[in-house]
C-alpha cells in the first residue's frame, strides 16, 4: 500500500493518508477526507488522483484556479512514482510507500520504566507554550473527525506537532490479550521520509494497554544492533487511552538519540515531558470520544 502525505508551510499542516488501488479520489481545499483546508491557493475541487500500478495518475479538473507544478514544470496531467512529489499553492504532495510492520520480537530494552497518570499530571512541562498550543487543538481536532480513520490521522499529527524529539507516531488498537489476532495501526506517520519501514514493538504497546499506565522502553546503548539500525529507533513510549470508548487503543512515539556519542535520551527520565503531553492527549482524546459517542 502506498500512501499520500500533505504538507503545508507549518509543521501542523499535515496529513498522511493511504491510497487505495484503482479507486479515483478527488484532491482539494474542500474535499474531505482528502481536503488541505489550510491553502487557500487550492480550489475546493483541484484534481483527480488515482493509484494504481505502484504509480499514482494526476489529472488537473478545469475549475482550478492555480498550476500544478511536477519537476517544476505547470502541468496539467502527469504520473509520479514512489519518492517523487508535486505541489499545489504552498503546499508539497509526496508518494511514499513506507510499510508499518508491528514487532513481535524486539530485544528488550536496555531500561524499561512505567509511569502513572498521578505522577505525570504533577510534573510540569519544561516548553510549555509549545506544548500546551498543541494540546488546545485536540477539541477542534476531535470535533472535526468524520470517522475513527480522520481522528487518529489528526492525533498522530498534534503528536508530531507538539513532540519535536519524536521521529514517528501512530494510534494503535490491540485486541483482548486471550482474543489473539494482531495489532491494529489505525494511522502513522513520521517527520522525516527516509522510506525504512516503520516497526512499533508489540511488547510494549501490549505491556502500556495491559497495565494502564504509560511506559518507556529504551534501546540506546544497543545502537549497533539489527533492530536499532534497521527501524532507525531507539526509545519508545507507549500511553493507554482509557474509557470504554476507547477500549484497547493506545498512543505511540518513537525517536533516536542525536548521537551515538552525546544521547538526548540517556533514560526514561529525559522523555518525562513526552510522556506528559501524550498522557493529556490520551485523556482529552478519551473523554471527547466518550462524550461523541453518548451524543
Amino acid at each position: 500500500m502506498a500512501d499520500l502525505i500533505a504538507q503545508g508551510p507549518e509543521a501542523h499542516h499535515r496529513w498522511r493518508r493511504k491510497l487505495p488501488p484503482d479507486f479515483p479520489l478527488v484532491l482539494g481545499r474542500d474535499a474531505p477526507p482528502w481536503s488541505i483546508p489550510w491553502d487557500d491557493r487550492i480550489s475546493r475541487k483541484h484534481c483527480d488522483v488515482t493509484y494504481s500500478g505502484g504509480r499514482l495518475s494526476i489529472s488537473k479538473l478545469p475549475a482550478a484556479r492555480n498550476p500544478i507544478f511536477f519537476h517544476g514544470k505547470a502541468l496539467d496531467a502527469f504520473s509520479l512514482a514512489p519518492g517523487e512529489n508535486f505541489v499545489i499553492g504552498n503546499t508539497m504532495f509526496t508518494l511514499v510507500e513506507e510499510r508499518v510492520l508491528v514487532a513481535r520480537d524486539t530485544p528488550r530494552p536496555v531500561t524499561e520504566q512505567t509511569f502513572t497518570a498521578d505522577y505525570l499530571r504533577q510534573l510540569q512541562f519544561r516548553h510549555a507554550d509549545r506544548r500546551i498550543d498543541a494540546l488546545s487543538r485536540l477539541p477542534e481536532i476531535i470535533a472535526g473527525s468524520a470517522s475513527d480513520s480522520e481522528l487518529s490521522a489528526r492525533i498522530v499529527n498534534v503528536l508530531l506537532t507538539g513532540l519535536d524529539r519524536t521521529q514517528a507516531a501512530a494510534v494503535v488498537i490491540a485486541p483482548e490479550i486471550h482474543a489473539g489476532g494482531k495489532i491494529q495501526v489505525m494511522n502513522w506517520d513520521r517527520r522525516n521520509i527516509d522510506f525504512a519501514d516503520f516497526s512499533p514493538s508489540e511488547r510494549l504497546i501490549r505491556q502500556a494497554i495491559e497495565s494502564g499506565e504509560s511506559i518507556v522502553h529504551v534501546w540506546n546503548n544497543l545502537r549497533d544492533s539489527t533492530f536499532t539500525s534497521s527501524t532507525n529507533v531507539d526509545w519508545a513510549c507507549a500511553t493507554p487511552v482509557r474509557g470504554a470508548s476507547c477500549r484497547g487503543w493506545a498512543l505511540y512515539i518513537a525517536g533516536r538519540s542525536l548521537s551515538a556519542s552525546a544521547s538526548d535520551v540517556a533514560s526514561p527520565d529525559d522523555l518525562r515531558d513526552e510522556l506528559k503531553f501524550m498522557e493529556l492527549a490520551a485523556a482529552t482524546l478519551g473523554s471527547l470520544r466518550e462524550a461523541r459517542l453518548l451524543q
